[in-house]
């Protein structure tokens, strides 16, 4: 399931609690991320799931967003 290991590297690379990372969990409000940190998220994700995301589609908020991202943009790619 794409949420479980997305959930998995971000408890990794970021350093936050599982707990906490839930799909209405908010990147910034909910897990304390900053703009360094998204940063870092968005090259991690790129080269997690072996996607490239455009700058004009990094609308993201939500760990659910997050997700819904990378699943459109491997469907793209397939």
């Amino acid at each position: 399931m794409l949420f479980e290991e997305l959930k998995e590297k971000m408890s990794e690379e970021l350093d936050i609690d599982k707990a906490l990372i839930k799909p209405e969990s908010e990147l910034y409000a909910d897990l304390g991320l900053d703009s360094l940190d998204m940063y870092n998220f968005i090259d991690l994700i790129e080269e997690e799931f072996n996607i490239s995301i455009p700058y004009d589609e990094i609308d993201i908020s939500t760990v659910q967003d997050v997700a819904d991202l990378i699943e459109r943009l491997q469907k793209r790619s397939a």
